[in-house]
């Protein structure tokens, strides 16, 4: 798939109604070229109205859609050392050029045991619950936008260790969960009294 293909599966996704001469206005192609690239993406398995039912296919990012929630994908011009996060808005290796996500419910398998499918882009896979639990933590609900990635510094905290020490904190400046104060918990108390006497 190339640019004009996203191009044209982002207009019959809006639109599959679209006629091959107004999709050729719309992604800078001729009809005849729609019409020979639909056919393939038709024959693919991933045209909206045709096959598209049969796998599922929910919603499709490219290009600003992607770039709304990752960096840009690409290999940095001036390469940095190994594993150095890029800054935002640089050229972003990690980031795939497509993101396909199936329909809600939908689960690629040959299994007849599997029952879930976890870490895709769909709204149920971004936004999971997290039960905080501690006898020191008065019981609340608490809306805040968090991510996983959160959830490693804040066992750190919860141990009495620096969140700081890992180094992804260190480069991505990942928070601790929000609202969680564990200053009066025993072990944290112990666990900081050892490091001091360590010191």
């Amino acid at each position: 798939m190339d640019d004009f293909d996203l191009k044209l599966l982002q207009a019959l996704q809006e639109d599959g109604r679209l006629t091959n001469n107004d999709l050729a206005d719309r992604v800078g192609l001729s009809a005849s070229q729609c019409s020979r690239r639909r056919a393939a993406l038709e024959n693919a398995g991933v045209m909206p109205g045709s096959n598209a039912s049969t796998v599922g296919l929910g919603q499709i990012f490219y290009g600003a859609t992607l770039e709304a929630m990752f960096n840009p994908p690409g290999v940095p011009t001036h390469l940095a050392p190994c594993c150095k996060v890029p800054n935002p808005g640089d050229l972003d290796p990690r980031t795939p050029d497509i993101v396909v996500i199936p329909n809600v419910g939908v689960v690629y398998t040959g299994s007849t045991k599997k029952q879930s499918e976890h870490g895709g882009y769909a709204i149920d896979d971004t936004n999971v619950m997290l039960l905080v639990s501690n006898p020191s933590i008065k019981g609340r609900t608490d809306t805040s936008f968090v991510e996983t990635s959160q959830v490693a510094p804040t066992i750190l905290q919860a141990l009495g260790l620096n969140p700081s020490s890992l180094q992804a904190v260190q480069i991505e400046g990942t928070p601790v969960l929000p609202g969680i104060d564990f200053s009066g918990n025993q072990n944290n108390q112990n666990n900081q009294n050892n490091q001091n006497n360590q010191n």
